[in-house]
């Protein structure tokens, strides 16, 4: 019984150190996806800031409008994505926008709830560029992605989800017990 005890807290402290460790490798990809039909065929990162920044209301290389369509601010989705695609923390993109807005240039991506509902609008909409976040699976049918970047911290997020659900079963608990050493003779 006391073996168990000195055991529990390694096992713990183990899985938090492999979630920190496989947080710099990639597992989850944000995807900036277009209709199906249009005939963009890839962007460059600089033009996937551009367009989610405001900046570009064209497509490249062709002359369509574009319809931004972003994500909630409170998802994580949308932090994921500034974060790591556009290189915004949630205050710094809010600055951004507020002085671009102020200076009658910038138009703000229309907010959609939920990545299904992105995916639906993209499918009805040649001229709509949404992104998702895909951990392994194929895209559904009517979009096509033509920017990909991995997301470091998809792993992590996994690593810690699956302690946190065998502390919930009762398996392992988050808070070890104390550490039983042996008493001295």
């Amino acid at each position: 019984m006391k073996k168990r005890h000195l055991f529990r807290p390694f096992v713990v402290t183990f899985a938090l150190f492999l979630g920190v460790l496989a947080h710099g490798q990639a597992r989850g990809d944000m995807l900036v996806i277009v209709n199906a039909d249009n005939p963009l065929e890839a962007l460059t990162l600089k033009e996937v800031k551009q367009l989610f920044l405001g900046r570009m209301r064209r497509f490249p290389t062709l002359d369509t409008d574009v319809d931004v369509l972003d994500r909630e601010e409170t998802s994580q989705a949308h932090r994921s994505f500034y974060q790591y695609v556009i290189d915004m923390d949630t205050n710094r993109l809010k600055r951004y926008r507020a002085r671009y807005l102020f200076s009658g240039q910038g138009r703000l991506p229309e907010t959609v709830s939920g990545q299904a509902k992105i995916i639906e609008k993209v499918q009805s909409n040649i001229s709509a560029v949404g992104y998702v976040e895909l951990d392994g699976g194929d895209l559904p049918a009517g979009v096509k992605a033509v920017y990909r970047q991995s997301l470091p911290e998809a792993e992590a997020r996994k690593a810690l989800s699956e302690v946190s659900k065998g502390a919930a079963s009762g398996s392992e608990p988050l808070t070890p017990e104390p550490l039983m050493l042996p008493a001295k003779p």
